[in-house]
């Protein structure tokens, strides 16, 4: 876990680095936000508004308070107090991160021009995957697939909305993916030494999850090509005229259901 929580640390810098100080990195960056700006319209956008707001500080403040309680319920303290600073700390670490690494993003790309400087990483993006990672790790391991399942949606869902109505850039993303990811891991590292006395359960089969982190990312295809049913020609069209935003949002859903499912596999 440590080794991971390191791993992910020196990946928050490379999107970083890559997005903000290299000029391929930021025209790979405008040209797959380009592409999930396309695919606006008023339907569209209200419906990434709503999601986005999913992981306003109301919602987050009430599912901070569950999954604390679900793990006092378990009668684990360190767990719950692990969740607890896992969960201020990841998004008191993003907005840090967003002021010290503000600047004008060089996005002349993109349909919408720019986004605002303060915007690496993404708080919408860090609030959704620590929820969906503490509330996996805080469940015992027979429930933790169907919240895998949900939370990986719930997550892509809530980044590719703030990608859709242009609020951040996919490395925000990406680097709010990362930035709960390590406060995850460090998380479980500590709780796991603080309770090294508690006989361990069961751990989660690999094989059980990858089948919910698997059927998530069915889940999103479907809701996708649901949503291009009404005008097939013009999806195929669009996709073929846009393959650099088809393989980034690709990257993006799978980077967050191989990670929810990493933890969820190994978490104690």
């Amino acid at each position: 876990m440590l080794v991971a929580a390191i791993a992910f640390t020196v990946a928050t810098a490379a999107v970083w680095l890559v997005a903000f100080r290299t000029a391929a990195g930021a025209r790979v960056d405008a040209t797959i936000m380009t592409g999930f700006l396309g695919l606006g319209g008023p339907r569209i956008d209200q419906l990434a508004r709503a999601v986005a707001h999913l992981a306003d500080p109301g919602p987050f403040a009430l599912a901070t308070v569950a999954i604390v309680a679900v793990a006092l319920v378990r009668r684990r303290p360190w767990l719950a107090g692990m969740a607890a600073v896992v969960l201020i700390g990841a998004n008191a670490t993003t907005q840090a991160l967003k002021v010290l690494t503000a600047e004008p993003r060089l996005a002349g790309a993109m349909v919408a021009g720019h986004v605002d400087a303060a915007s690496w990483p993404s708080g919408h993006a860090t609030a959704a995957m620590t929820m969906a990672l503490c509330a996996v790790v805080v469940l015992p391991s027979r429930w933790r697939p169907p919240v895998l399942a949900f939370g990986g949606v719930f997550t892509i869902a809530v980044g590719y909305s703030v990608l859709v109505i242009g609020w951040h850039l996919p490395s925000d993303v990406l680097g709010a993916f990362c930035v709960a990811s390590v406060w995850t891991l460090l998380g479980i590292t500590a709780a796991t030494t603080l309770e090294r006395r508690r006989t361990p359960e069961r751990p989660l089969r690999r094989r059980a999850a990858l089948g919910p982190a698997a059927a998530a990312g069915i889940a999103v295809a479907a809701g996708l090509a649901g949503a291009a049913v009404a005008r097939p020609h013009a999806a195929l069209g669009y996709a073929a005229a846009n393959t650099t935003f088809v393989v980034g949002a690709a990257a993006i859903g799978s980077a967050v259901l191989a990670v929810t499912a990493a933890i969820a596999a190994t978490a104690d």
